[in-house]
């Protein structure tokens, strides 16, 4: 099989790489290679069955009961409603004494780019089981839908968030309905087709509406300082890892153009690369403090180098905003 690249059709000067499955410590070995021209970073052969390396303790799997015990909590629903109303119309004692106190959760820089309201329609791709979509419902979106096609089944959570069991784009063919903001959290990075899962958002957003994705970017300081070994390559379920050239091609190719970047990565690109490098998986990592593996002053130093990247715009992910061409909210 050549080494082709599937977001440019390069051929010329595509490096190859072989990556070991760290996150569960498999160590079995997929071979990448690096596009000479777009610098996509790709898997060269997609699984056959790729179900078989999303288990069932994976960690967007979390249970159903853990998130329908949250999505009723009453005071924190009343909390978090008041926190989004501040940060909407700045209006609210509760809401404002909660900004002062508590850093905003993601969504609110998505209501202040986006000008999502509490109505706007908002679907999740790739939402496992729906922890974020929960936690917007709790702060006052009142019609939130996720899809992920490798979860055990779908589910309805009190409140009206529901999760079908799904892929996009048979969604975007079985549904007339359009949605205000289209997201994927770290989600497009795992799909075969990155233009055809694109085009299907595309099709699926309204007329003025929002596709927000976060995702890895292979153009980093991490990659070009650990590669096999970086811990957002994550084989072989990240079959693409972007950077800012190929998530051009892919938009325009979606009629589609990025209205802006956010980076926003963390000390996590290099603590996990560390890791990997003296070969500790993430999954036995986790059951561990930090502290185990990092004395105080590494991770602070790496918490100043994340902040330093991404000001470079070098940062190993950032959250992409996309619009229709003809659009221009």
């Amino acid at each position: 099989m050549s080494l082709k690249c599937r977001i440019c059709s390069n051929m010329d000067g595509n490096v190859s790489y072989e990556v070991r499955e760290m996150m569960f410590g498999t160590l079995e070995e997929f071979e990448y290679f690096k596009c000479g021209r777009c610098g996509c970073l790709q898997i060269k052969e997609i699984p056959e069955n790729l179900n078989a390396y999303y288990p069932k303790d994976y960690y967007s799997f979390v249970g159903y009961s853990k998130y329908s015990k949250r999505a009723r909590r009453g005071l924190k629903r009343w909390f978090d409603t008041m926190r989004l109303e501040y940060h909407i119309t700045g209006r609210g004692l509760v809401g404002r004494l909660a900004a002062l106190r508590v850093k905003p959760p993601k969504y609110i820089v998505w209501v202040r780019e986006t000008g999502i309201s509490r109505d706007s329609r908002i679907l999740d791709v790739g939402c496992g089981s729906g922890k974020l979509l929960v936690k917007m419902s709790l702060a006052g979106f009142r019609q939130c839908t996720g899809i992920d096609q490798f979860i055990e089944k779908s589910v309805e959570y009190p409140g009206g968030v529901k999760v079908i069991r799904q892929d996009l784009s048979s969604l975007a063919e079985d549904t007339e309905e359009k949605f205000d903001l289209v997201m994927f959290h770290h989600s497009y990075e795992h799909v075969p087709d990155p233009y055809s899962t694109l085009q299907a958002a595309a099709r699926l957003i309204t007329p003025g509406g929002w596709i927000l994705m976060e995702i890895p970017l292979s153009d980093s300081e991490a990659w070009e300082t650990y590669r096999e070994r970086w811990v957002q390559l994550d084989a072989p379920r990240h079959l693409y890892l972007h950077t800012r050239r190929s998530m051009e091609l892919l938009a325009a190719h979606a009629g589609l153009c990025i209205k802006k970047v956010v980076y926003d990565s963390s000390e996590f690109q290099f603590l996990g690369s560390e890791l990997y490098t003296r070969g500790v998986p993430l999954t036995a990592a986790k059951k561990k403090k930090l502290t185990n593996f990092f004395n105080k002053r590494e991770i602070q130093a790496f918490k100043e180098r994340a902040k330093e990247v991404n000001n470079l715009g070098r940062g190993d992910q950032a959250t992409f905003f996309m619009v229709r061409k003809e659009c221009n909210p």
